[in-house]
């Protein structure tokens, strides 16, 4: 896993590209303030993002966007920390962009941790397989 730091840029077309890790002292300065991330998703996997802050500093959003900016997942909710899991399908690929940002007026700066992880997905017969064995051997 990487640990390193980064710092995201505020305009989408240039977001730097991010690999799988754990980024720490990332900052949102400003009302409104955001910060976006290019990551290159592979086909038939699964990926977590995690962006982590204390809401008692106010609260920070997060979108995940496929490259032509069609939001696919969110993270709304409203006490610290947020998490976005998404699955990419068979022929789903590229460059998917994440979208942190100060969601509400009067919060002026916030800090926060960036992780993301990224998980083979079973195919979807093998679990069905494995459930139609379950029920059998119950029967």
């Amino acid at each position: 896993m990487h640990r390193r730091r980064v710092r995201g840029q505020r305009h989408p077309d240039v977001a730097p590209e991010l690999a799988a890790g754990h980024y720490t002292d990332l900052t949102l300065c400003g009302e409104h303030d955001s910060d976006w991330y290019a990551e290159s998703l592979a086909a038939s996997t699964c990926y977590t993002f995690d962006v982590l802050f204390s809401a008692a500093n106010g609260n920070i959003d997060a979108t995940l966007f496929a490259r032509d900016l069609h939001a696919v997942a969110t993270g709304t909710a409203t006490g610290d920390n947020e998490r976005i899991t998404y699955c990419t399908g068979s022929a789903e690929s590229g460059t998917f962009l994440l979208h942190v940002f100060l969601p509400t007026d009067g919060v002026y700066r916030q800090t926060y941790v960036l992780t993301w992880l990224r998980e083979a997905r079973r195919p979807p017969h093998r679990v069905i397989g494995l459930l139609l064995a379950a029920v059998k051997d119950e029967g």
